[in-house]
């Protein structure tokens, strides 16, 4: 036989062998085997993306204020507002029992005197806010008000600063 045919037999038989392997139960066993070996992988996969995904969400759910935070803050701040607006109307109060030349108690008086500041810091940091770049203005003011034990904030936001420093060291 020449070599060229040899080869070609070969060729042949070897075709013939991986065939009836193809078509046995054993190699089809494997196959099988391997495929299902190969999704758990591909689930285990996706199933540690996902974890790392929910891990990811969650730490920037940490680091932005949630919705309801949120609204407990306005709802502070309006109340802070609306505290400072009734104390304004019982300073006006005070005011015309002096102007009208009526007796008003040294306390009455001394609440009137500090609710008056209370305005005039009010618009002091209106103005200072409604300038240009005054948002940014108005927490540095305060900040270096305070480093010098002077208070720029409303007494009602003053009491507001103190309940949320409680707050915050309870957490």
């Amino acid at each position: 036989m020449s070599t060229k045919l040899a080869k070609g037999v070969f060729r042949i038989r070897a075709r013939a062998s991986i065939e009836s392997l193809q078509k046995s139960s054993i190699v089809k066993a494997a196959i099988d085997d391997y495929e299902k070996a190969s999704n758990e992988v591909v689930k285990e996969a996706q199933k540690e993306e996902q974890g790392r995904v929910e891990q990811w969400i969650a730490e920037v759910k940490k680091k932005f204020p949630a919705k309801e935070k949120i609204k407990e803050e306005v709802k502070e701040i309006i109340g802070d507002l609306k505290t400072e607006k009734d104390e304004t109307v019982e300073s006006a109060k005070i005011i015309a029992r002096v102007v009208t030349g009526k007796i008003v108690s040294q306390k009455d008086k001394e609440f009137a005197s500090k609710q008056s500041g209370d305005l005039l810091k009010m618009a002091g940091m209106g103005i200072v806010a409604a300038a240009p770049g005054g948002s940014i203005a108005v927490p540095i003011i305060v900040k270096a008000a305070r480093k010098v034990d002077i208070e720029m904030m409303p007494s009602a936001f003053q009491d507001n600063d103190e309940k949320k420093k409680e707050k915050r060291k309870k957490r």
